[in-house]
């Protein structure tokens, strides 16, 4: 197979439009040529849109599409749509082949601004490096995406859930993460922004720098240590300066902090960072509120903490947990 046909298979490929007899084509093809011809590809694709395409990169999204390929089974009649998301993980999947990832919402006939998306599936963390050289860490649950203009016309992204942000300093495009009630905005710097759908809250987190929060025509400006809670359903702000700064964002770490929260919060949490179910079979155990901090954040050490330090007991059964009120406790 040569390079222009191979690119034609991998550009359908990538827009989910192949046939049986293309993903067998693909999946069959000796490692050592679709590794030659896969630089070569991603090279081409890379160069349309940036320049050179990082070694270590492009060897992570061979890898995941090789990976993909070797184990999907005998060829059906059905395109390869339920491939792309897997290969969302990959750190390329920000800002490679602008014209081949369909499977990150981009359109390949537009010629207007598109759009890439990177995603951190539950119980998963993604780490990825944007066009200007800013990294972005994902939490478990959580997604970014940014437009093709990023880094010439402006330096901005959307943010559902909650991630870490190492930016790129350019004084000329300040840099933007836009939550839907609240924008934060820097220069150069280390923050976090916490912004889970799901959650009442949002939280924006200075480790280095300075950032600006703003909530309509209101602005905060944070500094070092500080952290910024909007509550989205009365719109009020509080900033609090932090005790610890060690534990400011601790998910980073591998740890977990309690800090007051009840059970049915801490559910939520532990549903996103290990991509489980929780259920409650009684309404009290959801009102018990846990205080501390984990460092060793595997899920029994906090499955224990919780059961040894209130009256409630849990059950696990594949990927779901139930939790309880031990009754027995509080008689």
């Amino acid at each position: 197979m040569n390079l222009k046909e191979y690119s034609e298979l991998l550009d359908k490929f990538f827009q989910g439009t192949t046939s049986a007899e293309d993903n067998r084509i693909l999946r069959d093809m000796p490692e050592s040529d679709m590794k030659n011809l896969f630089d070569e590809y991603s090279r081409i694709k890379w160069s349309e849109k940036s320049g050179k395409i990082p070694y270590n990169v492009r060897t992570r999204m061979k890898s995941g599409l090789l990976r993909k390929l070797r184990t999907s089974g005998p060829a059906t009649e059905k395109p390869v749509r339920r491939f792309i998301p897997v290969l969302r993980w990959t750190a390329a999947a920000a800002c490679i082949c602008a014209a081949a990832f369909s499977g990150y919402t981009i359109a390949t006939t537009s010629q207007s601004a598109q759009t890439f998306e990177v995603i951190a599936d539950k119980g998963q963390k993604s780490t990825v490096m944007l066009p200007d050289g800013t990294y972005v860490t994902l939490n478990s649950s959580s997604r970014i995406s940014y437009s093709t203009d990023y880094n010439t016309k402006e330096r901005t992204v959307s943010l559902s859930g909650e991630a870490y942000f190492d930016v790129a300093r350019n004084e000329e495009l300040p840099f933007t993460v836009k939550t839907g009630k609240m924008d934060v905005t820097a220069l150069g710097t280390k923050f976090n922004v916490k912004a889970y759908e799901e959650e009442g809250e949002i939280t924006a987190t200075l480790i280095e720098g300075s950032i600006r929060t703003d909530i309509g025509e209101k602005s905060e400006v944070l500094k070092p240590n500080q952290y910024l809670i909007l509550d989205k359903e009365t719109g009020k702000t509080t900033k609090i300066t932090a005790d610890n700064p060690d534990h400011l964002v601790p998910w980073r770490n591998n740890e977990i902090l309690f800090a007051g929260e009840n059970l049915a919060e801490i559910a939520l949490v532990l549903e996103r960072m290990y991509n489980i179910d929780v259920f409650f079979t009684d309404s009290t155990a959801r009102n018990y509120s846990y205080t501390g901090l984990i460092k060793n954040n595997s899920l029994h050490n906090i499955l224990e903490l919780i059961s040894s330090t209130s009256p409630v007991k849990y059950s696990i059964r594949g990927n779901i947990i139930a939790f309880s009120t031990d009754r027995a406790a509080t008689d």
